[in-house]
């Protein structure tokens, strides 16, 4: 079994026949949206913020010892005096692991709508609607971080998310609820749109807007920017065959996957924050075309950009937010 949750994410991909196929890779590595802006004095301001801190899985690619390959969040629920962990990816739709969960949860019955009630990074769950899958999840991690499953966007559809990464700590809040006004001030915003369990970003590449393509990806934890085959070949200027590029082959669901990496030619820029000397990913054989897939998806970002900076997913809102630095 490779190593699934790792270090890129768990995405619930579109077949080309229109299925949602999860797409399980290793690599180092709402409600309606109203148009409505939040003024620049916040309403529904969160005093006292129940922040939670994460954990870094880490991972061995070839050799090389990765951190910050998957990030962690705690789980709690009443039954059970042990913490478990869930995955945060949001480029996946929630699932928790059958068995493990079933472990974690004395007693838990796997009816027909099995639901969830307890604490997800310090935030009170009650009855919240679950899937469950034969899922054999195979890291690196220590034997006593109980991974249970994985946390979606599909959850943030009625929460907003804040992600520390320098203090390495989280926040989620009810859709309604804003940070406290020194984040909320110190960000910087890009427009942001909740579609298809993923959460679709403005940015720009090379100076090149790019208003609804680009989704935002947590699982796909040690990458700045993947895209299809066509872009890459634009942003870079390289054919792929380059010996200069950085090339894996990886382990995805007992076959082998390739990918090519290679600098961007010109900066990313998101929520007016600018990414300089960065990398661009594709998968020279297709197992990551995204507009085969869908259209209207261009690629995804993951966490690499944000190492040094503080972030908010704000679907209610439709905003992408950045912390100035």
């Amino acid at each position: 079994m490779p190593i699934l949750f790792l270090l890129f994410s768990c995405i619930w991909s579109l077949s080309l026949q229109g299925t949602a196929q999860p797409q399980f890779f290793s690599i180092f590595g709402l409600a309606q949206n109203g148009s409505r802006m939040l003024s620049a004095s916040p309403a529904g301001e969160t005093d006292q913020a129940a922040w939670s801190t994460f954990l870094w899985d880490d991972a061995t690619i070839g050799g090389r010892k990765y951190s910050r390959a998957a990030l962690l969040i705690p789980v709690r629920v009443p039954e059970q005096r042990r913490v478990g962990y869930l995955q945060l990816d949001l480029g996946a739709s929630t699932v928790f692991y059958t068995t493990p969960y079933s472990e974690f949860v004395p007693g838990h019955s796997l009816a027909a709508s099995p639901t969830f009630t307890g604490r997800i990074a310090g935030h009170e769950v009650q009855d919240y609607p679950i899937r469950l899958e034969d899922v054999h999840r195979q890291t690196g991690a220590p034997a006593d971080r109980w991974v249970i499953g994985t946390l979606g966007m599909d959850f943030f559809a009625f929460h907003s998310l804040v992600i520390d990464f320098p203090n390495r700590r989280l926040l989620i809040l009810d859709y309604e609820e804003v940070p406290e006004t020194h984040i909320h001030d110190s960000m910087m915003f890009s427009e942001g749109n909740y579609r298809d369990d993923k959460f679709f970003v403005a940015l720009s590449i090379a100076g090149k807007p790019y208003k609804d393509g680009f989704f935002f990806d947590t699982g796909s934890s040690l990458f700045p920017l993947i895209v299809s085959p066509p872009l890459w070949h634009t942003l870079t200027g390289r054919t792929g065959n380059e010996t200069a590029n950085i090339r894996m082959d990886i382990d995805s669901w007992e076959k082998k996957v390739t990918v090519v990496g290679a600098p961007v030619r010109g900066s990313i820029e998101i929520a007016g924050a600018v990414y300089r000397d960065q990398l661009v990913f594709y998968t020279p054989h297709g197992e990551f075309d995204f507009a085969k897939a869908d259209p209207r998806i261009i690629g995804l970002f993951g966490n690499a950009l944000f190492y040094d900076r503080m972030v908010l997913v704000d679907p209610y809102r439709r905003r992408f937010g950045v912390s100035r630095q």
